[in-house]
């Protein structure tokens, strides 16, 4: 299967794969792993979501660079870690399974957003 991925790091830009050159393995214990090696753009003008990562606005000028994107998805569909190279640095990402209690995670969410404690909320 292949598909396509974006990657955002606060100070670096976001990074967006060309095409769906990113290869998708499904796992037989149910997790998934995402590979690619190749072109992607990077906008290093967008304006990211620092406090939770999902929304990020393009500058309308970005660049094209090589990179290497690997990531892993549990088997549990809740949890993923990834990881891109560019220009001789790597940028990681991983999450972390949430509570299944509604009123813990609202504490949580609400007190990493108190101590504006970024890491927490990704």
């Amino acid at each position: 299967m292949r598909g396509r991925f974006n990657f955002a790091s606060p100070g670096v830009g976001r990074f967006e794969s060309i095409g769906t050159g990113v290869t998708v393995k499904a796992q037989g214990d149910g997790s998934a792993t995402m590979q690619y090696d190749g072109r992607a753009t990077l906008d290093r003008g967008a304006a990211l979501d620092e406090v939770f990562g999902a929304l990020s606005v393009p500058s309308g000028k970005s660049g094209t660079v090589s990179v290497r994107f690997d990531a892993k998805m549990g088997r549990d569909r809740h949890t993923i870690s990834a990881q891109l190279s560019f220009d001789g640095q790597v940028y990681k990402l991983s999450s972390r399974t949430s509570p299944r209690d509604a009123d813990k995670t609202l504490a949580i969410i609400t007190d990493a957003i108190a101590r504006q404690d970024r890491a927490q909320l990704l």
